[in-house]
């Protein structure tokens, strides 16, 4: 079970609830991309899911596999083929319906049809009956000892719902656990309550396992992807537990008196997956030098740098596990480049690159390529390092022709069958005959002592055949509020109108605008056009790319239809072009709604977000732009000058993290980060933008006052504000009245640029203090390849900007009456 799943239904140890309100904020790594934990084997998925969806079995703090829905573990038939399972009575479902056998048998049959764990062993299953209302049998074709751990693991999960729900996508989330979904709004946070008629079972708590209490009224889930942010919502005392923090945050939280970290100890290990079925590796010496050369220590400190993270360690699991051995570890962590280019010799290598695939998603994963394409470069690799986003990376393992190696991790599992990785089934195609025969022999042998025997034979086979290459191992960090007991966390548990009489020569005014209407009718083709490429020029099929990797071929070909993608291509193009000109821009295939019903939601914390910076910014730009002009040379006037450039000069996340760090962290002024819960009123959800607000103010204040100097500069010196002064007027009425409404016109244009980039490019921002505004959105529908809001939000915000610029042209009528059209 994954750590923060823990959190709530392991709560037993808690004597008084150490949250505000009795509801519990966590901050999660982002946003689970289903509520549905068959479909996902995602750890975020499994993290909120746990709370609401249950299965037929868990695992307790021991990893044991442990009775949840069941009222005991199976009757196992003699030779290890059939399945009794009987049923626990009186489970109610969060609809109010009862759950018994057909509800049981009907989940099981879907999760075989479309969870990946279930489609992996399908084909071993005969059959799955009701025997009568409170017993189900599961009949395979062999024995298969896996198959326990398989119904209680937590993703790709066997979760139970009512008959009624189920369907390729489920009509409703209606699980039986502790808490069910009372809000959902993706990206900002989902809302669990209490479910009143839970039935815990009688056992005391034994980690995700016996008894579930439900001490907390409401559990919040909150996504905050960057892992500072997580940090300082956790020192601020915003959230109550924070998951995924970064290593290098342990000491901050350690001495903190208003949170405390949690060590996953061991967590999981670092993996370099290699191709079995293409390319280089396909050759045995090729993987044997590869393996010689690596340099473990260097590539797990270069990964995690603080001991307290890391251990260079062999065997496939830690200290304490039942199926740790040492076969075959003395092949582990050579770091021999020698013998490796000996290897390469041997093979008749020829210098062609190897290819090793990876992200920056997972940072550690792009720092352990690095030292791992020095060594092997200095062992005489040849070495091709292709950095993409996690998304294309998850494409590309999936044709052989693409990567040599790829590099992944995974945490520490309870049961070995459940690692793709030995199968010859799996990405890497390692099907090796010996090591067949062994895994077959594992998974079907029903005594623990030969099954642990085969393991060993197994690991050996990894080693020696060079299969993959495990790392090392590593910890993960959370963090909890002060004072919190009995969270159990483990490596799995857990526009303003213009005034019109103000407007001179309305008639040359009006054919302006008409002019640059239709200008503005031109771009916004243009972006419709480009738009509409971009979709069509990214590699591979579009509606696989927004499906993701894990999308059948008639999923594929669903969404095809749905989307007219079958259709001509100036046949697509023409109603893409006339839907969006009438408002429509698609529905989103995350949200599964109108896209301009999701921007539209998204719009008022970017919007205030924007107007506050600008105001910032200007209350801070201009007088002192006007009076750095005005003492032009004095310290002052230098001060100015150079303080404008290092604002200009420092990156606004740099400046996010050190408010939050110092301002909202350590002086608790600010929040520090979200936008407010479901329920904050509008001033609550202002506050929440001031800090933001400052930085962005601040970031944007530079350029506008130098603009305000400069321009001020040109003007001081003119005639007109020589004689003036030559009438006797005060000298601040003569720089107000006559220098500045003459300096007006550049400053108002760098105005109203600034607005149109903080409209649109606030994105780092957003990102840093997890605000749902439009930024935010774009960033993760990258990163979902959700197209259609990608193509929404760069119309809309290519429209807004060409609208911005009307606007400030227009306003030039109200500063300077000499202004014509």
């Amino acid at each position: 079970m994954t750590s923060a799943a823990a959190i709530a239904i392991g709560l037993s140890a808690y004597s008084v609830p150490a949250w505000a309100d009795n509801t519990l904020d966590v901050a999660i790594i982002g946003e689970a991309d289903t509520l549905d934990p068959m479909l996902s084997t995602k750890d975020v998925v499994s993290i909120v899911t746990q709370h609401f969806v249950e299965t037929l079995y868990t695992f307790d703090a021991n990893w044991n596999v442990a009775p949840l829905l069941a009222v005991d573990l199976p009757e196992i038939s003699d030779d290890g083929r059939t399945y009794r399972i009987a049923l626990r009575q009186g489970i109610t479902f969060h609809d109010g319906s009862s759950m018994d056998s057909a509800d049981v048998v009907a989940s099981l049959q879907r999760w075989t049809e479309m969870a990946s764990r279930g489609k992996a062993v399908a084909d071993r299953i005969e059959a799955i009956e009701a025997i009568d209302a409170n017993t189900v049998e599961i009949r395979m074709t062999e024995p298969y000892s896996p198959l326990l751990s398989l119904l209680a693991f937590s993703n790709s999960a066997a979760a139970i719902y009512p008959e009624e729900v189920l369907g390729e996508a489920l009509s409703a989330i209606v699980g039986t656990g502790p808490y069910k979904i009372i809000e959902h709004v993706p990206d900002q946070y989902l809302q669990l309550g209490r479910f009143e008629g839970y039935q815990a079972r009688d056992e005391e708590p034994n980690g995700p396992a016996g008894g579930r209490l439900q001490l907390a009224d409401e559990i919040r889930f909150i996504p905050v992807p960057d892992p500072n942010t997580r940090v300082e919502g956790l020192l601020s005392g915003q959230y109550d537990f924070a998951d995924g923090l970064p290593a290098e945050s342990y000491a901050r939280i350690d001495e903190s008196d208003a949170a405390e970290p949690v060590l996953l100890r061991p967590f999981g290990w670092p993996i370099f997956a290699i191709n079995h079925k293409d390319g280089l590796l396909t050759d045995l010496n090729v993987r044997k030098a590869l393996q010689a050369a690596l340099p473990h220590d260097d590539m797990m400190f270069a990964a995690f740098g603080d001991d307290n993270f890391f251990i260079v360690d062999a065997p496939m699991y830690p200290e304490g596990w039942t199926w740790r051995n040492d076969a075959g570890t003395e092949l582990y962590n050579q770091n021999d480049q020698a013998r490796a280019a000996e290897l390469l010799d041997a093979a008749g290598y020829e210098g062609t690159p190897l290819r090793i695939l990876t992200s920056r998603q997972y940072e550690f994963h792009f720092k352990m390529a690095e030292v791992a394409k020095m060594a092997l470069e200095a062992a005489g690799f040849a070495v091709q390092m292709d950095v993409v986003d996690w998304a294309t990376l998850g494409q590309r393992r999936n044709d052989p022709a693409l990567w040599d190696i790829y590099i992944t991790h995974s945490p520490f599992l309870p049961e070995p069958a459940l690692t793709s990785l030995y199968s010859a089934t799996s990405r890497l195609g390692w099907a090796e005959p010996d090591k067949e025969a062994t895994l077959a022999a594992f998974t079907t042998a029903t005594d623990q002592a030969e099954r642990e025997a085969l393991f060993a034979d197994l690991q050996k086979a990894v080693f020696e055949d060079v299969g993959f290459i495990k790392i090392g191992g590593f910890n993960a960090l959370q963090g909890q509020r002060a004072g919190m007991t009995g969270v159990n966390p483990s490596p799995w548990r857990p526009a303003a109108g213009l005034d019109g009489p103000q407007l001179t020569e309305c008639d040359a005014v009006t054919r302006y605008i008409v002019q640059r209407m239709v200008g503005m009718l031109v771009v916004v083709l243009l972006v419709l056009t480009i738009a509409f490429v971009i979709v069509r020029l990214a590699p591979g099929d579009p509606a696989a790319l927004m499906l993701g990797p894990e999308a059948t071929p008639a999923e594929a070909a669903e969404l095809r239809e749905r989307l007219g993608l079958n259709e001509p291509i100036p046949i697509q193009y023409l109603s893409f072009v006339g839907n969006a000109l009438r408002g429509d821009l698609g529905t989103s295939i995350f949200f599964n709604q109108p896209v301009t019903r999701v921007l539209l939601a998204r719009a008022e914390p970017t919007v205030y977000l924007a107007l506050f910076s600008l105001i910032i910014a200007l209350i801070i730009a201009v007088p002192i732009g006007i009076y750095a002009a005005y003492r032009r040379g004095s310290w002052l006037d230098q001060t100015a000058i150079s303080t404008a450039m290092l604002a200009a000069s420092v990156p606004s996340f740099w400046t996010g993290l050190m408010f939050q760090r110092y301002l909202a962290t350590e002086l608790g002024w600010f929040p520090a980060a979200g936008y407010g819960g479901p329920d904050a009123d509008f001033w609550v959800r202002m506050g929440h933008l001031v800090l933001p607000s400052i930085v962005l103010g601040i970031v944007n204040s530079a350029l506008i006052l130098r603009f305000t100097r400069a321009s001020m500069l040109d003007v001081l010196g003119e005639d007109y504000v020589r004689t003036a002064r030559s009438k006797g007027m005060t000298e601040w009425r003569v720089v107000l009245r006559h220098a500045l409404k003459n300096a007006a016109i550049p400053i108002i244009t760098v105005i109203g640029l600034t607005f149109a980039l903080l409209v649109s490019g606030a994105v780092v921002t957003e990102r840093v203090f997890n605000i749902p505004g439009m930024g935010n959105l774009v960033v993760s529908a990258v990163l979902r390849r959700d197209y259609p809001v990608i193509q929404g939000t760069l119309i809309v915000v290519a429209t807004l900007y060409v609208f911005i610029n009307l606007l400030t042209d227009l306003l030039y009528l109200l500063v300077d009456k000499r202004v014509r059209y």
